[in-house]
């Protein structure tokens, strides 16, 4: 029957040899391992680096205001490379405020057109409605007044949101100053304009209520018909201002749009002009 068990036999000493026990001691660890050693996870420590500073520590003081000359060239090398870097990112705002109010400034002029169309399709009934209400006056027999409706006051207000994000920004000092000046000039005729659109409208008002005091049959007096007639003529009067203005505003886009010169000879837009040259001095 065969021996499973290795022939190996261990070394004989003999007796004249000394044993060293640490020797042995390793020996025998070392034959004595673990087959496995189940989930070891050995960390290895990182080496650690020393943070030097990266100059030598001032030792005169010619060194110490070199040193401190170094860092102030270096940070005016950076405010003023993040300085122009803000100067062309502000021109080109700049621009792009300027590229819209163009724009704005073109479709205004399509609403100005519509608008003024408008008025004179009111003005032409308005004129009707007055030359029958003569007639009937000066015809010895009164007949009823039937007035032709007038069209709806349908009309649209002119844009200026372009204009008053540049106006209410920062950017505006770096606006060429003739674009400053005219849509300055044309913020301040839309606003007339608003107030006389508005007066406009309260006297059509007064004018539809009149109206609806009589029936197409009734016949008017005289003060009902001259009552009627200046209820007509206070409308139309009004209408035309609002149309004048209206004109004169289209007038002024259209010299926006070609960058030219906005002359108005209000007094009260003289005196916004000159706060504008107060405020913004320099020319661009």
């Amino acid at each position: 029957m065969e021996d499973d068990r290795s022939n190996t036999r261990p070394p004989s000493l003999s007796p004249d040899e000394l044993i060293d026990l640490t020797q042995t001691s390793t020996a025998i660890e070392a034959g004595f391992r673990p087959v496995a050693e189940p989930n070891v996870v050995q960390e290895l420590s990182a080496p650690m680096f020393d943070v030097h500073t990266p100059h030598e520590t001032a030792r005169t003081w010619k060194d110490f205001f070199i040193h401190i000359a170094i860092i102030t060239i270096g940070l005016l090398i950076a405010i003023g490379l993040e300085q122009t870097v803000e100067y062309f990112h502000h021109r080109h705002q700049a621009a792009e405020m300027a590229k819209n109010l163009i724009q704005e400034s073109i479709e205004n002029r399509d609403v100005a057109q519509f608008d003024l169309a408008r008025f004179d399709e009111i003005d032409r009934v308005l004129q009707i409605n007055m030359a029958k209400l003569f007639a009937i006056r000066a015809s010895a027999s009164r007949q009823p007044f039937v007035p032709t409706p007038l069209p709806a006051n349908v009309t649209y207000a002119l844009g200026d949101t372009a204009w008053v994000t540049m106006r209410d920004s920062a950017l505006l000092p770096i606006v060429p100053m003739l674009l400053v000046k005219n849509y300055w000039k044309l913020e301040f005729t839309n606003q007339r304009l608003s107030l006389y659109t508005s007066a406009s409208s309260e006297s059509r008002v007064r004018l539809n209520s009149l109206l609806n005091l009589h029936g197409e049959t009734d016949v008017l007096t005289l003060k009902e018909i001259d009552d009627l007639l200046l209820a007509y003529s206070d409308y139309r009067a009004h209408l035309t201002r609002t149309r004048s203005l209206l004109t004169e505003y289209e007038t002024m886009d259209n010299l926006a749009i070609d960058n030219k010169v906005i002359t108005i000879n209000s007094n009260q837009a003289q005196e916004a002009d000159r706060g504008i040259q107060q405020a913004l001095p320099t020319e661009h």
